[in-house]
């Protein structure tokens, strides 16, 4: 990240003298000097950052000052050491691998650290001369894919194979011949085949000055007979863009055949992103035929910011050509291709997002004749109603004030009832992506972070969802509960909730799991909501192979969701009442209860509601409370009794207790939950002692134990070093040296850090070691991750407690990533996290993260960890 950077400031304080680049780059120096290496590419990096990035007259530049002459003198120390270390960590075949301290795993060897060390050797002016660089390349070329990829831990392989093709490269540099006229002119008796790979030859052009030089002869193969000299004389014109192609590249677009077509669409593209041949664009739209039309609506498909590089485009006319071929256009292809080059134009630019905002009002208020235009302006709509963000990466502080601007518009229309398409377009945007979470930047359900956007909504989908109840039309009325998700206005939202106690026993589950989202709503626990959806879930166990789509989403809703629960003890008492089962004792002898599964088998039906009931009552702690601690059970008559208590453990050990200080004395208060914790406990311990227990109960034990409060737990501990000794390890050498303060630091870490870590959050159901857990997905910031259970061994579990003290800030702790990220702060000068919020600055997790930070912030600056 630092070498990265650190070239992006080079570049500015190349261009611009500015005083404050070199600053910037003397601090990315300064913080590279203090790195401690968590990978061998670290190594790597901070020599590339010296050699290519930090400015070779540095002292000069300083005046050769005394403190620059300094800098400079550790900086070449510093290579030296880092050349040291990469020589030292090359493994006997050649190859590198990312421990820094070394290791004779073979899985450890990888060509990204491989095609680092070897960049960084080069940056010092060695060559393959060098028996070290020699090794390297031959062990690099021999873990090449097949077909030309590397990769080994990565997603992709995308940067991996960068990394490789970029050492090779500086290794072996080629100085490409220029391109001459007799390269490309022509033979005697040339046959169609030598044209056309002549032509496919020119297609190469456009990288160098003086290829304009060329474009006579590529125009020679516009107009040939064959379509696949055509294809790439297009393709060429599009490297070239130059002027006098122009007129060529415009025919192209309505060639016969379609690879003619597509081709020069992509050329015209590029054309239209160098800045010309805009007006002969407009001009020809006028009057072209319908695949001219249709190629010309493809080419404005671009991402290009027109304001800052001053295009010619001229943003009215391309606002009302767009708005033109959205909504008048006699051909369905260009009404479709332009909904989709106006979304990239609003989003780019905006002095035409006025213009493509009544565009786009237009289209939702007209009728479309043809389905593929009216699915692929569905579409496109829905991609500019989230351009704030979808459900799962909305940002409130960054908006397009416009997309505002267009929702207030479309309310007041819906408001005024005169249109029922527009109300039916609406609610079919809104459902679109009903069964995606989406991801950063992928697509996704509406995600109502818009100011309006939930009013104009809610108000179309009530119409729209009213005028199918009339017309009795079943489908309509689905797409409306499915469209319903997430929208937050409160009369949708009681028209969701009635649904799904009320509603039509098909749809009850699908309005409920519309409700899913946490942060929509609180769930009444009254009785009559309730009784119905348990009844349900109850009747979804019934039919194993429906269970996913008849119960599923109720016990998914109920275990994430806010519960309003009622104030009384009775009216408690009935909610659980109804929540959580008693099985009768005749019921845990049956053989259905009792016979152990074979591989493909699924639970019978009170396996199935005690695992699911359990999970809702111990994973939601909105319901953890005096009336459920009432009905747990001194005996437990069934194994599915002890099924559905068994995952208390989980809280039970810290129900009621403070929020734990790192430093704090043991209160001589008396625990008015002893007797319980014991009770759990016990419980526990009878899974993993009874040798004829059940399966299934024994395995959720042993994944129950990968909890540090489980198993660092005095009783349980002992038991698990028999059945489970790698959940009961010893600690690494590395800290059983640490000094009594920082062990101290370490423990506190262990036991309440490390769990918020793998814990999952509520409204979204990602966990941090999701992410960063995942090898290349957060270079930034990558942790080892935890096994199926959320277990971290103790090697990882010291890893992590690294990495993560040194993104604690000693000298501004506030100013910590470490406690601004998991927040999303955004500001002007600071990126928010790209996982969204993950704490409020209430929570109890985050409390435990801010005290652990706090406190190591503490010990780093008066017992430094080496």
């Amino acid at each position: 990240v630092y070498r990265f950077a650190g070239r992006v400031l080079r570049t500015a304080y190349d261009r611009t003298h500015d005083e404050k680049y070199l600053a910037a780059l003397e601090e990315k120096a300064e913080k590279l000097f203090k790195v401690t290496p968590r990978y061998s590419d670290d190594f790597s990096n901070r020599i590339l950052f010296f050699q290519d990035v930090f400015p070779p007259d540095y002292v000069i530049l300083r005046a050769e000052s005394d403190a620059a002459k300094s800098l400079w003198d550790r900086a070449q120390t510093q290579i030296a050491a880092d050349a040291k270390r990469l020589r030292e960590l090359q493994k006997p075949d050649g190859a590198w691998g990312f421990n820094p301290a070394g290791s004779t795993d073979p899985a450890d060897t990888d060509p990204a650290p491989t095609a680092l060390a070897l960049t960084a050797f080069q940056s010092l002016g060695l060559t393959d001369k060098d028996p070290a660089v020699k090794r390297g390349v031959e062990a690099l070329l021999k873990q090449q894919d097949p077909y030309g990829r590397w990769n080994h831990n990565a997603l992709t392989g995308f940067v991996t194979t960068a990394y490789a093709i970029h050492a090779l490269s500086r290794l072996y540099p080629e100085t490409p011949a220029l391109p001459v006229r007799a390269d490309f002119e022509p033979r005697p008796a040339e046959s169609l085949s030598d044209t056309i790979a002549r032509f496919r030859e020119m297609a190469q052009l456009g990288l160098g000055t003086n290829d304009g030089q060329f474009i006579d002869l590529v125009l020679s193969g516009a107009t040939h007979a064959s379509p696949q000299v055509r294809y790439w004389a297009q393709i060429a014109l599009g490297g070239l863009h130059n002027e006098l192609g122009i007129i060529a590249q415009i025919k192209g677009l309505g060639d016969p055949v379609k690879m003619v077509r597509e081709a020069a669409r992509w050329g015209m593209r590029q054309t239209l992103l160098d800045d010309k041949g805009w007006d002969h664009l407009f001009a020809t739209y006028a009057t072209a035929d319908d695949l001219t039309r249709e190629a010309i609506a493809g080419a404005l498909i671009m991402r290009a910011d027109g304001v800052l590089s001053r295009s010619a485009v001229g943003f009215p006319r391309l606002g009302a050509t767009l708005d033109h071929m959205m909504n008048r256009d006699p051909s369905p292809a260009v009404r479709a291709w332009a909904s989709r080059a106006a979304w990239n134009w609003w989003i780019w630019n905006p002095p035409v997002r006025k213009a493509i905002n009544q565009a786009f009002l237009t289209t939702l208020e007209q009728p479309e004749t043809s389905a593929l235009a009216e699915t692929a302006k569905r579409f496109q709509t829905e991609a500019l109603f989230i351009a704030n963000g979808q459900r799962a990466n909305g940002s409130r502080e960054h908006q397009y004030l416009e997309l505002n601007q267009l929702f207030e518009t479309i309310t007041k229309r819906v408001e005024a009832g005169n249109s029922k398409l527009l109300n039916a377009r609406v609610s079919k945007v809104a459902a679109t992506y009903y069964s995606m979470a989406g991801g950063d930047g992928g697509p996704g359900q509406m995600g109502y972070v818009t100011p309006k956007s939930a009013e104009m909504v809610g108000k179309a989908l009530l119409s729209y969802w009213n005028d199918a109840e009339a017309a009795k039309d079943e489908n309509a009325v689905r797409l409306a509960v499915e469209a319903s998700a997430n929208a937050t206005w409160d009369p949708l939202q009681q028209k969701i909730l009635h649904y799904s106690s009320q509603g039509p026993e098909n749809l009850r589950t699908l309005a409920a799991t519309s409700l899913s989202d946490p942060r929509v709503i609180a769930l009444p626990a009254t009785q009559e909501f309730v009784e119905p959806l348990i009844a349900q879930i109850q009747r979804g166990a019934q039919e194993q192979e429906r269970r996913a789509e008849l119960a599923g989403g109720l016990v998914k809703l109920f275990s994430r969701a806010r519960w309003n629960l009622p104030k009384t003890d009775e009216q408690q008492q009935t909610f659980f009442g109804l929540l959580v089962p008693a099985f009768p004792p005749e019921r845990g002898k049956l053989q259905e209860n009792t016979r152990p599964l074979l591989q493909m088998d699924k639970d019978s039906p009170d396996w199935y509601l005690a695992r699911s009931l359990g999970q809702i009552v111990h994973n939601n702690p909105d319901l953890q409370n005096k009336a459920l601690l009432d009905r747990f059970p001194k005996s437990f008559p069934t194994p599915m009794d002890e099924m559905l208590w068994l995952p208390s453990i989980k809280w039970m050990l810290t129900h009621e207790t403070p929020l734990p200080e790192v430093r704090a004395a043991k209160s001589g208060t008396p625990d008015k939950l002893a007797e319980l914790r014991e009770r759990s406990v016990a419980l526990y311990l009878a899974q993993l002692t009874n040798t004829k227990i059940d399966a299934r109960l024994r395995n959720t034990a042993l994944a129950l134990a990968a909890d540090p409060r489980v198993n660092t737990h005095p009783r349980i501990r002992p038991v698990l070093a028999k059945v489970r000794p790698a959940y009961a390890e010893p600690d690494i050498p590395e800290v059983q040296a640490l000094s009594p303060e920082w062990k101290t630091n370490f423990d506190y870490f262990r036991m309440w850090f490390a769990p918020e870590l793998s814990r999952t959050n509520r409204e979204d159901e990602f966990a941090c070691l999701g992410c960063h857990g995942v090898s290349g997905r957060v270079p930034s910031m990558g942790l080892s991750p935890a096994d199926d259970n959320g277990y971290l061994t103790s090697r990882a579990l010291y890893t992590n407690f690294r990495t993560l003290m040194e993104r604690v800030n000693e000298a501004d702790v506030e100013n910590s990533k470490l406690l601004r990220k998991p927040l999303n702060v955004q500001s002007g000068k600071e990126d928010g996290h790209q996982g969204g919020r993950r704490f409020s600055p209430t929570d109890r997790g985050y409390e435990i993260l801010r005290r652990w930070v706090l406190d190591t912030a503490a010990l780093k600056r008066t017992q430094p960890l080496k």
